[in-house]
């Protein structure tokens, strides 16, 4: 468990990367390759920074994250015939899936998806129409689910936080396959 300034330092630098990522992903419909780097390195140092955490680790859940989305990524062009999601998305999820480890990607994507869900109903509500191919950006809302997550871990013992459900992860296949 982080303590003290260096756990606020962490959280801060990570809530800053996601709101840039948000805005990027509002504003220009992508997730840059250099924000996904930053992501990533300052996962690999609080992961160094963190007592009984495991780099290694770190790099395994940033490789299964990363699989994860481009899995979903080819069932829904092979299902759809086009791509649901961007690749922007798809490293973004490697790059943050260390911050939360391997254990923890379902219920960061199940936040994720929620917050997409929710926007989508309010707005549906508002009379926008989200029938056919409409894109949406998905990165405002992965942040928020990786960052609830990383943000209750870095205050409390990881381990203890962290979910695995197979359940959780087709939940989140067939939501993302039928949004699009």
């Amino acid at each position: 468990m982080l303590v003290g300034t260096q756990a606020l330092l962490f959280a801060l630098a990570l809530t800053v990367l996601m709101a840039t990522v948000t805005v990027y992903d509002i504003k220009f419909g992508i997730i840059p390759d250099f924000i996904n780097i930053a992501i990533f390195v300052m996962g690999l140092l609080m992961v160094a920074a963190t007592p009984g955490s495991s780099i290694l680790e770190g790099v395994i859940a940033s490789a299964l994250g990363l699989f994860l989305l481009l899995l979903v990524r080819a069932l829904h062009g092979a299902i759809k015939g086009y791509d649901g999601i961007g690749l922007g998305d798809v490293k973004f999820v490697g790059a943050t899936s260390i911050w939360v480890g391997w254990e923890s990607i379902a219920a960061s994507l199940t936040i994720s998806c929620l917050s997409a869900l929710l926007m989508i109903v309010a707005l549906s509500w508002r009379g926008v129409n989200f029938q056919g191919r409409q894109k949406i950006p998905f990165g405002p809302h992965l942040a928020v689910g990786f960052l609830i997550v990383a943000s209750i871990q870095m205050y409390t013992d990881r381990k203890s936080t962290r979910l695995n459900s197979s359940h959780t992860v087709i939940s989140y296949a067939v939501f993302c396959l039928k949004k699009k």
